[in-house]
């Protein structure tokens, strides 16, 4: 038996994977779609996600919508197993913020302001204030 497995693709969805035979007195035959991946096929297990890209998805997803209390992102990167030094640099990384309200520590995603010119006749102005989070290197 052999397969025909989809390994990569940009422009299109992932196919299934296909199996036939080779047999010396029949020929070829197609056996049909056969539930098997690339990694199994030929036995390798799939990369584990390092624990500081964890933690920066992390951080992207509870900080999407807003600051969070450090102490409930802390919470649950303790929960996922991530440390603090990690989660430290995933924050630097994403250029979080901290800002202390109170006693309590928030973190935030940054926003800054994008100034572009319209064009002068605009009825709204010849400036208009853009939101765009801005994107850590």
């Amino acid at each position: 038996m052999r397969g025909i497995v989809h390994g990569k693709s940009n422009l299109a969805p992932p196919s299934e994977s296909l199996a036939f035979g080779l047999d010396p007195i029949s020929g070829f035959c197609w056996l049909g779609k056969y539930p098997i991946t690339l990694d199994e096929l030929l036995d390798e297990k799939p990369k584990k996600e390092s624990q500081f890209a964890k933690a920066r998805r992390l951080l992207e997803t509870e900080l999407a919508h807003g600051e969070v209390a450090a102490v409930e992102i802390m919470e649950r990167a303790e929960e996922q197993g991530i440390n603090t030094k990690t989660l430290n640099r995933a924050k630097f990384a994403l250029g979080v913020i901290s800002i202390k309200r109170g006693s309590q520590w928030f973190w935030s995603i940054p926003i800054e302001f994008v100034y572009k010119e319209d064009r002068q006749d605009s009825p709204v102005g010849a400036l208009s204030i853009f939101l765009a989070e801005t994107e850590a290197v």
